[in-house]
């Protein structure tokens, strides 16, 4: 830089506005009316002596000071040399979701407009982030939900980097996804792994054989009328095990050893059948007369749901009464459904969620107690996992249940049924307290990260909150990678977990229940995605 020149050039200024004041004729007189080269010299020198002149200059702004002050009117990034190499996540944008993008180029400044004509991506323009070396841009988008577009139709768009009259591109693919809404009565069908939004206006009932319900959604979930996963009589709840039935045969009820045993038959055409215990769960199932009830199974915070050989966080049948002499036995409920709901975004809460065992049936005889069947005994509850990772939002008072069902009716005889054991229930959402909700049983608090959490983060360092149960261990794995760290909640129900040395770029930090196999079920984990940006 020439700052010496500069600097003279300013001095020389500054001397001539210390001359006595002249009269500047512009036109063909000026010539005539211009003072002698020498005088104007020695004016010059007489205002201001060299040695003056230099020592001014000198004691001036270093020219680093200067050199830095202009480096930052204009940076050194040439504004027209604008290049966007790569973009990461590379993996598809799905419908519902919001990420933050890493462009990678050259010359990226804050001068850098973004932008996508694809009206199914919104893009945060406040959200931006530019590294030093204008080598990367971090920006927040969401994919909103779009019901024009097929899930099979996966699409290419394109974000349009303008800058200083230079405009580049660059692909990103967006995966739509459906969303749902179920109408009125039973729902039999399959659904999909995930969803961009959900709304459940229609009272509906999932009951049958057949796999857990999981709605899954990448945004928000809707439940504005009843959602019923119970068991009817020996009907199971979707999930649940089947209740035992006996007409003088010896079938075995639920789908293991916590389904509850079958009552003893009558030893002559003059006696009556015992009854049947009822369906293991959350605890033992109550005996019946002349059975023992199904055992505990499971795991209390729900960390693996199923319906598959040994997975057993499930409702569980109850046993069938034993064949009475002259009489049929009554049948063993089956058990509750398993309903998992897990929204990316805000879970709503409008009406009740329901996943009951069902009751045993009565035994009959035709000389009434001396003769009859033994009572059926109750299905246990099923399972219901709530998620919210955006929060939880209930709308007047709610129920949740997940009770066991009862055992037949006994009337004045003695060979009754034992009722089933209560189910489990789990929320996870990002607040200390949950009101307007009543859960029986009591529900468990899973762990949340606060809604809070940026989704960016400047450097390697970052404190994080976790929120659950009150003075509750939790375990949190980063990036998919080492040791589960184990954190406990202090008595509001929060702890803050600090973490270093974490990896520049995309990642994930997972909060573990208690029992969880992290990547095993993803019931047992809730994950945020991050963005460590380097400065």
């Amino acid at each position: 830089m020439q700052t010496m020149a500069l600097r003279k050039i300013c001095v020389g200024l500054l001397a001539l506005a210390l001359l006595p004041s002249c009269s500047f004729i512009v036109g063909d007189d000026w010539a005539d009316e211009e003072p002698p080269d020498g005088s104007i010299d020695a004016a010059l020198d007489a205002a201001i002596p060299d040695a003056a002149l230099d020592a001014s200059i000198d004691a001036g702004p270093p020219d680093a000071t200067i050199d830095a002050a202009i480096d930052a009117a204009l940076p050194d990034a040439n504004l027209q040399g604008i290049t966007v190499t790569s973009v990461q996540p590379s993996t598809p944008l799905e419908e519902g979701s919001t990420y933050v993008l890493l462009f990678t180029g050259t010359n990226i400044t804050p001068a850098v407009t973004v932008t996508c004509a694809d009206t199914g991506v919104v893009i945060n323009q406040t959200s931006k982030v530019f590294s030093a070396d204008f080598q990367r841009l971090a920006i927040e988008v969401t994919i909103p939900p779009d019901g024009t577009r097929p899930e099979a139709a996966a699409r290419m768009v394109q974000f349009s980097f303008m800058q200083a009259g230079t405009t580049v591109m660059r692909p990103a693919m967006v995966q739509p996804r459906d969303e749902l809404t179920l109408p009125a009565g039973n729902f039999n069908g399959t659904l999909r792994a995930r969803y961009s939004r959900v709304t459940l206006s229609n009272a509906v009932t999932f009951r049958g054989n057949g796999a857990p319900i999981r709605i899954v959604s990448n945004g928000d979930i809707s439940v504005s009328a009843s959602v019923d996963g119970s068991a009817d009589l020996g009907t199971p709840g979707r999930g649940g095990c089947v209740g035992g039935v006996n007409q003088g045969g010896t079938t075995a009820a639920g789908c293991g050893t916590s389904g509850g045993s079958q009552g003893s038959n009558a030893p002559s055409a003059l006696a009556a059948g015992q009854g049947g215990a009822g369906g293991g769960h959350a605890a033992v199932g109550s005996n019946g007369s002349g059975a023992t009830g199904g055992a505990m199974a499971g795991d209390v915070f729900l960390a693996k749901l199923g319906n598959a050989a040994g997975d057993e966080s499930r409702g569980n049948g109850g046993g069938a009464g034993g064949s009475g002499g002259v009489g049929n036995a009554g049948a063993g409920g089956a058990g509750g459904g398993t309903i998992e709901l897990s929204a990316g975004g805000t879970l709503r809460i409008e009406a009740d969620i329901l996943a009951n065992g069902g009751s045993g049936s009565s035994g009959t005889g035709l000389l009434a107690c001396a003769t009859a069947g033994g009572q059926g005994g109750g299905g246990s509850g099923g399972a219901l996992l709530l998620r919210a990772a955006g929060g939880l939002t209930v709308v007047g008072s709610r129920t949740l249940s997940s009770q066991g069902g009862a055992a037949g009716a006994p009337g004045s005889c003695t060979n009754i049924g034992g009722s089933g054991s209560a189910g489990r229930i789990r929320i996870d959402a990002p607040a200390a307290t949950l009101t307007g909700l009543t859960a029986t049983p009591a529900a468990r608090r899973g762990p949340m990260w606060a809604a809070s959490t940026p989704l960016t983060i400047s450097g390697t360092s970052q404190t994080f909150t976790l929120i659950g149960a009150p003075s509750q261990q939790y375990f949190v794995v980063v990036n998919d990678m080492g040791a589960m760290m184990p954190y406990t909640t202090d008595v509001a129900g929060m702890v803050s977990v600090p973490l270093t040395g974490l990896p520049l770029g995309h990642f994930r930090i997972c909060a573990l229940v208690p029992g969880a196999t992290f990547n095993a079920n993803s019931e047992g984990q809730n994950c945020r995605t991050v963005l460590a940006f380097a400065p």
